[in-house]
């Protein structure tokens, strides 16, 4: 996937958010690390699973628990594709890079625009970067 500036920075800053990611999406982190001031809870079912600087939650049962230490507006879910595909309905508010081109994936975030239970509230500038174009819009649940 194309990266773009501000595309890291999470909505209401930068830290002290607490963000949520499948265990093979941990590999985002650069140098193997989670990004620093903000909270990292690795979901996975591979209990011998380890990685320094998180908090392991092995089920979605278990992720309530996990979170109620935090406000809502402070949660983010940063993927992968079947963390989006288990969470989604769950989230109030959707923050989406938005890229008007295609490139080859195995793995793509369902297009909110087709799901009327999500309703485009913020539509970001287009931009261009590198030849592609991109927007960051912000969509909520109904």
């Amino acid at each position: 996937m194309p990266h773009f500036r501000g595309h890291e920075k999470f909505p209401r800053g930068d830290y002290g958010a607490c963000a949520g990611a499948g265990q093979k999406d941990t590999g985002i982190f650069s140098r193997k690390k989670p990004l620093p001031k903000r909270t990292h809870i690795v979901l996975t079912a591979n209990k011998a699973y380890e990685a320094e600087g998180v908090i392991l939650c092995h089920s979605l049962e278990e992720l309530p628990v996990v979170l109620a230490d935090y406000e809502d507006d402070d949660i983010f879910v940063i993927g992968g594709g079947s963390i989006y595909e288990q969470l989604l309905p769950q989230c109030k508010k959707a923050y989406i890079t938005k890229i008007y081109d295609k490139f080859p994936a195995d793995t793509y975030f369902p297009n909110l625009d087709e799901k009327p239970e999500w309703t485009l509230t913020e539509k970001g500038e287009v931009q261009e970067e590198n030849g592609v174009k991109f927007s960051f819009d912000i969509y909520e649940q109904k």
